[in-house]
């Protein structure tokens, strides 16, 4: 199965937008796209599921256990020809701060998924690469493959 997960370096960064505009992008051509949301929440699903005609489906490492994800997962996409996961806060935010517990970093590496990072660019130029090398250093168990950087001016 195919399966990339969006995530950002914090809310507001236009992880859902982007998420949702390469899910119906993938639907235009001709895939079957199963979407996915990290998390507890109803209103970014609902925009999934606009984009792909298909409902999309929580996937919570808090809640459940990493089985129960996967399972989850699995089923979801038996018929799909690819999965777009939308992270959740920032891709390293967890329930507590302080483990990985319900993170966009944790569910991406149960799903051995690549992620691409979101970062908001707005009012910066070259300190968009020290901010990225943090992300990309920060768990090397992590397979960060690509950026969508938003809000960039010239």
């Amino acid at each position: 199965m195919k399966v990339i997960v969006i995530a950002g370096t914090h809310s507001g960064v236009g992880k859902t937008s982007l998420a949702t505009g390469v899910m119906q992008a993938l639907r235009q051509q001709g895939l079957v796209v199963q979407g996915f949301k990290v998390g507890l929440d109803f209103l970014d699903p609902m925009h999934h599921a606009a984009a792909t005609g298909r409902p999309s489906i929580n996937l919570d490492g808090w809640m459940l256990t990493r089985q129960q994800v996967l399972d989850t997962f699995h089923r979801h996409t038996a018929d799909a020809d690819i999965a777009v996961v939308e992270g959740v806060m920032g891709l390293f935010d967890s329930r507590d701060g302080s483990s990985e517990d319900g993170s966009t970093a944790q569910i991406a590496k149960w799903l051995g998924a690549p992620v691409v990072l979101v970062v908001d660019c707005w009012a910066m130029a070259r300190s968009v690469a020290a901010l990225v090398k943090g992300y990309a250093e920060f768990d090397q168990d992590l397979n960060l493959r690509g950026l969508l950087l938003n809000k960039r001016y010239t």
